[in-house]
């Protein structure tokens, strides 16, 4: 009752407060930062691994199960999905809420570095990740057309370019996508003939394809540095390859 007697007999210094409070949330709203992913650490550690071209046959039999036999002894498990794709393996381990997750993820690598010298040695370093929600793209920007190659090499080198120069923009990636490849062909029965062997053309192919280093001159007082430029252009490059043979009789 005093509090609203005091209102009835001070109207004016009761308006004023009012308005100060209500100044000070506009203000306050104005000012608040809206986060759409805020600081969350979820219990959810990857293990991703590499093997370049392997069926998913192969990296479930050679990666994924011996990844996930490993890791699924570690306490506070919950759940492990995994999923194998060509060249592509990924082991998804969530833990329980109440885990701390820092002691989790040391011993999700311990697990994975005694396991790892029992990999193919074709495969790669198995990479051990924190789930983190804050890595997930904000936005996505299609591109439509008949020719999937040209938007691809549109898309890499016009809008990804573009959109790493913005401000506030910390990464740009580019998925689904279709890039132009060449593939060679043998002849088997040319092969006999010439003696020799598909890994022989394989590693000729891939000797011719790259530019090296030829060293450096100095020009006066200044030192140029030489390099010799040896990667396809042209389908008509890779038929001017060069392969050391023997004779066949």
């Amino acid at each position: 009752m005093r509090l609203v007697n005091s209102s009835i007999k001070r109207p004016v210094g009761v308006t004023m407060i009012v308005l100060a409070i209500l100044a000070l949330g506009f203000v306050s709203f104005r000012n608040l930062s809206v986060d759409l992913y805020p600081d969350i650490d979820l219990p959810i550690a990857v293990v991703a691994t590499n093997y370049d071209g392997a069926a998913p046959q192969e990296v479930e039999e050679l990666v994924t199960k011996p990844i996930e036999s490993s890791v699924a002894t570690i306490e506070g498990v919950d759940t492990i999905q995994a999923q194998s794709q060509p060249g592509n393996s990924l082991v998804v381990l969530m833990f329980s809420t109440d885990t701390n997750l820092d002691n989790a993820l040391l011993n999700v690598r311990e697990k994975v570095d005694q396991v790892k010298g029992f990999l193919p040695d074709s495969a790669g370093e198995p990479n051990v990740l924190r789930f983190d929600p804050q890595q997930m793209p904000v936005m996505w920007v299609g591109l439509t057309g008949d020719d999937k190659a040209t938007l691809q090499d549109y898309a890499e080198n016009e809008i990804q370019p573009l959109f790493e120069r913005q401000k506030g923009v910390g990464s740009v990636g580019t998925e689904g996508g279709v890039t132009e490849e060449v593939r060679v062909v043998l002849d088997q029965q040319r092969l006999n003939q010439y003696g020799l062997s598909s890994q022989q053309v394989m590693q000729a192919i891939q000797g011719s394809n790259r530019s090296a280093s030829a060293g450096v001159i100095s020009r006066g007082t200044q030192e140029l540095q030489i390099r010799i430029l040896g990667e396809y252009e042209s389908l008509e490059d890779i038929r001017e390859t060069k392969f050391k043979h023997r004779k066949t009789q």
